[in-house]
This record gives C-alpha cells, structure tokens and sequence, in this order.
C-alpha cells in the first residue's frame, strides 16, 4: 500500500506491505514478510525513487537446500529505484 497523503514534502509517501505464502515443500507452512517505511520519490520523475523501510520475516528460509530451516528475523533497509 503506497499512501497518497504526503509526510513532510509532497514527494515523500509512506507504505505498507505484506506477502504471505505457503509451499507444498515445507508442510503448507505460512511464510509471512511485512515491510513499511517511506518512499521518497524523484519530483522530475516518477519512476526514480528511494525507500527506507522496516522489515519482519517470519517462516522458511527462502534459499535452495535450506528451505526447510525456519527463520524468524528483524531488519532495516534501503532500495533506490531508477
């Protein structure tokens, strides 16, 4: 979800996400990933912006041999879109 009221400046939204799934491979085990932050887009264009957000997973690790490890992890980053 990308807010269209502004915080701060016009080019600056925040946002919410969350992706959950479940594989056959790991018991139908759910798998959740919640990200939210703010996007602070280019004011010349629309397509170049950059996100600070939080992050939270939960679920099986995502990584070939060992999908079937859970994993629970906190984290804080930063994607630049151009």
């Amino acid at each position: 979800y990308l807010s269209t009221k502004t915080v701060y400046r016009p080019t600056v939204h925040p946002f919410a996400s969350v992706l959950c799934h479940a594989w056959e491979e790991t018991d139908w085990n759910l798998d959740v990933n919640a990200k939210a932050g703010i996007n602070i887009r280019s004011p010349y264009t629309e397509k170049r912006a950059i996100q600070i957000f939080g992050e939270y997973f939960h679920g099986n690790l995502p990584f070939g041999q060992f999908y079937k490890l859970r994993a629970e992890y906190y984290g804080a980053g930063i994607n630049v879109s151009f």
